[in-house]
C-alpha cells in the first residue's frame, strides 16, 4: 500500500470503528476539532499562500541541493506552480498531511513548521499534487463523501480535516490543465501543483493577490 492509501485508510479505519461500536458523536467531535484547527491555521496565513508557496518551493531546492527554479501560471481555471526541488516522497506526503508536523526539522530551512500550505485554502478546498514519486489530492467534497458513507448524514455546520485525508490523483484530474501541467514536467520541473479555484474566486482575484508590490 503506498503512502497517499495508507494515510487515507488510517483515517477512514477509525471512522469504522466507531460506526460499529455506536460512537458516531464521538466521531463527529474529534473530526469538528482537527477541521476548526485546520481552519485557524488557514485563517492565520490568510494573504500569505503566493509567499508561502514560494518559499516551500525554494526550502525544497534547498533539500535537494539544487538552484531554485519556480514557475507560477495562472490559468482560467486554476493556479498552478511548479518547482525543481526534492519532491514529494513518503517523508513529505506525511508532513504535509499532518497539521503540526513537518519534515522540516527548525533550523533546516524557513517555514519548518510545514503549516503555510494550509494558506492555499483561501482560494481552493481542491489542492492537487503531482511530482516525480507522488502525485495526490485533497478534496473537501471526497472527504464529506466518504466519512458520510461510514457515519450517515453529517451535523450542519460539520468541519473536516481535509488535509488528514490525501486521494491519488491522475492526469485525467486536472481537466482543462492537464496539458499545462504535462507540459511542465516534461520541462524538467519536479513539482507541479495546481489549485482549481473555489467557487466565489475568481482569476483577477488571484492575479492581484500574486502581483508583486509596486515599488515606490
Amino acid at each position: 500500500m503506498d503512502v497517499v492509501a495508507r494515510l487515507c485508510e488510517g483515517e477512514l479505519r477509525p471512522l469504522r470503528l466507531l460506526a460499529a461500536d455506536g460512537l458516531h458523536d464521538s466521531a463527529f467531535k474529534s473530526l469538528h476539532e482537527r477541521g476548526e484547527g485546520q481552519e485557524l491555521v488557514r485563517q492565520q496565513y490568510t494573504g500569505r499562500y503566493p509567499f508561502e508557496l514560494l518559499q516551500n518551493a525554494n526550502d525544497a531546492a534547498w533539500d535537494a541541493g539544487s538552484r531554485g527554479r519556480v514557475h507560477f501560471l495562472l490559468t482560467e481555471t486554476a493556479l498552478i506552480v511548479a518547482d525543481n526541488g526534492f519532491g514529494f516522497g513518503d517523508e513529505q506526503v506525511n508532513a504535509i498531511c499532518s497539521l503540526g508536523r513537518s519534515s522540516k526539522g527548525p533550523g533546516e530551512a524557513v517555514g519548518h513548521k510545514g503549516l503555510g500550505f494550509k494558506s492555499v485554502g483561501e482560494i481552493t478546498d481542491h489542492p492537487q499534487i503531482t511530482s516525480a514519486r507522488a502525485s495526490f489530492q485533497f478534496s473537501s467534497e471526497r472527504v464529506w463523501t466518504d466519512v458520510s458513507a461510514i457515519l450517515g448524514a453529517l451535523p450542519a455546520g460539520q468541519k473536516l480535516p481535509v488535509y488528514a485525508f490525501p486521494f491519488p490523483v491522475e492526469a485525467g484530474d486536472f481537466g482543462p490543465d492537464a496539458g499545462r501541467v504535462a507540459e511542465l514536467r516534461g520541462d524538467g520541473f519536479t513539482t507541479v501543483i495546481r489549485l482549481p479555484f473555489s467557487e466565489g474566486v475568481g482569476r483577477e482575484i488571484v492575479e492581484k493577490h500574486c502581483r508583486p508590490p509596486a515599488v515606490v
